[in-house]
């Protein structure tokens, strides 16, 4: 399961520098705050999909939440952005380049190029 939940971020978010937080982009880490819903593809069936949930507070601590075929995995994550990436520190650091589409979109894209769209959940 935990390969899913690296799958799932590694395809989802995007390419960062290293976690120095004197690189951080105050604006644009404000808008990556927040809860974020996406759908996820296995990279080696195409036809099984899961379900993320991102959740970027403002202390720069998280969570990571997938579901596959039913099976829930949540996991705390630490996060660090700079004006283009954002590295989430897991089990295993994770590295994304990140656009925003509009204020509630974002484009996430791993070091492989591979993308995953994430909506802001909106209370």
């Amino acid at each position: 399961m935990k390969k899913y939940i690296y799958i799932a971020l590694t395809v989802l978010i995007i390419a960062c520098s290293g976690s120095d937080d004197s690189d951080n982009n105050t604006t644009d880490s404000a808008q990556l705050i927040g809860t974020w819903l996406g759908t996820l593809t296995d990279s080696d069936d195409i036809t099984v999909t899961g379900d993320l949930t991102l959740t970027l507070n403002a202390d720069n601590t998280g969570s990571v939440k997938t579901s596959w075929s039913g099976a829930v995995d949540t996991e705390t994550i630490a996060w660090f952005s700079t004006a283009t990436t954002l590295t989430i520190d897991a089990t295993e650091d994770m590295i994304f380049t990140y656009n925003f589409i509009n204020d509630n979109r974002l484009s996430l894209t791993d070091l492989d190029g591979d993308e995953v769209i994430l909506n802001r959940l909106v209370d």
